[in-house]
């Protein structure tokens, strides 16, 4: 789930909150694929994207250390001072 708020800064068109992101094959590259069209749909129109790197499902195949790493190469970095239990809210400003 994906959700489009406006910004109460002038430093960003709005945000872009992805609530929760799921493949269904994975390892197929369809994750990937996908977050480099949304950053790329982000950067065009000004937009930071936020989520929150959590895991809670022990069959998934990425633990939240590893969620946390995938986001970082696409450039999302942890919000300082709110690291989450077992979890990490992370953010993306537009390149």
């Amino acid at each position: 789930m994906i959700a489009i708020e406006e910004s109460d800064t002038k430093d960003v068109g709005g945000v872009v909150a992805i609530q929760k992101l799921n493949s269904i094959n994975t390892h197929k590259g369809h994750g990937t694929q996908f977050m480099h069209w949304l950053c790329a749909l982000a950067d065009k129109h000004n937009m930071q994207i936020e989520l929150c790197a959590r895991n809670d499902d022990p069959n998934a195949p990425m633990n939240t250390d590893q969620l946390k790493e995938w986001y970082e190469k696409f450039g999302f970095v942890v919000v300082p001072d709110n690291i989450l239990l077992n979890g990490y809210i992370m953010e993306r400003k537009p390149h």
